[in-house]
């Protein structure tokens, strides 16, 4: 592949993910596994123009997410199967090419030049005080936030052993579905959710257990309020306690042919949080002034890894 061919994909990638986002808010793949496959059942059901709702499904075919076969009817793909309303893909999908990502993707130079994120400079207030007043953007990012850590759950489980702690407080946890199924595997554990609705990790953490946990919290935050949010857990670490933090470690440096971070997740922290993702050698300087020492990371089979770090 050439230079200018690579250059082209791109652009051609960004206009087939904005494609799937509208597959994926038109219900198309529910719409086509009910039976409404031929044009005038699918143009019907989308409330289009026959001959106008052709052009957008031979594009849903073009992409890879239906086939038309002679009669003019569209049946799935396997791509297009995994985008069903309530999968986990569709939830990205979805996310990914929502107006108010795209909006904020667009403010990605003015994001970089302040360093407050795309969002804040699209919409003058972070991603989490914007879904406090869209409930449809809220339920589907804790949906896809959900499905991911039940995975991320597991690993931690078995990779850790979390029946050496009386108490584990989940900071940033969410709907709690981590410590559920962490419970699962070690019934006598006892764990606390400390989220929004409970207060504000950025003043204080509650105290009264032997281990905090911070799954993809950091990475939402700059240095300043990451360096805090550590030092809260300090404060309220027992000389024998853990603070355990699941994240994503980045390499060093790249190569053309082996990028650092090819799906581009410390750009999108920046942009849509107005965080970053860091090396190893970044979290441990976290850890440092924080008044806590990093004593053992353990990757983890989904590219994350799980850093245990002690009060010095």
């Amino acid at each position: 592949m050439t230079a200018g061919e690579t250059v082209r994909g791109w652009l051609h990638g960004a206009m087939a993910g904005r494609l799937a986002g509208v597959f994926a808010r038109l219900g198309m793949a529910d719409l086509i596994t009910e039976g409404n496959g031929t044009l005038d059942a699918l143009a019907r059901a989308c409330d289009m123009a026959p001959e106008r709702a052709i052009r957008l499904l031979r594009g849903f075919a073009d992409i890879g997410l239906c086939a038309e076969d002679a009669s003019g009817t569209f049946t799935l793909t396997e791509a297009g199967a995994l985008l069903g309303k309530g999968s986990e893909l569709n939830d990205v999908v979805r996310l990914m090419t929502d107006p108010v990502t795209e909006r904020a993707w667009a403010a990605v130079e003015a994001g970089v030049r302040s360093g407050r994120g795309g969002f804040h400079e699209a919409f003058g207030m972070s991603i989490f005080e914007h879904m406090d007043g869209d409930p449809e953007l809220r339920t589907r990012y804790d949906r896809f936030m959900g499905g991911h850590t039940v995975a991320i759950a597991e690993e931690v489980g078995e990779h850790h052993d979390f029946g050496r702690y009386r108490r584990v407080i989940d900071v940033g946890g969410g709907d709690g579905t981590l410590l559920a199924v962490l419970s699962q595997r070690y019934p006598e554990l006892r764990g606390r959710v400390f989220d929004r609705a409970d207060g504000d990790f950025l003043r204080e953490v509650p105290a009264g257990a032997d281990a905090y946990l911070l799954k993809w919290i950091l990475h939402d935050w700059p240095d300043d309020e990451a360096v805090t949010i550590l030092r809260n857990c300090r404060a309220a670490t027992p000389p024998h306690g853990r603070v355990l933090v699941v994240e994503l470690i980045l390499p060093e440096r790249g190569s053309p042919d082996r990028p650092r971070d090819p799906a581009l997740t410390d750009l999108n922290m920046l942009t849509i949080y107005g965080g970053r993702e860091r090396t190893r050698d970044e979290f441990e300087w976290l850890f440092a002034q924080a008044g806590l020492a990093v004593e053992l990371v353990t990757p983890l089979p989904s590219g994350m890894s799980l850093i245990e770090a002690v009060p010095m």
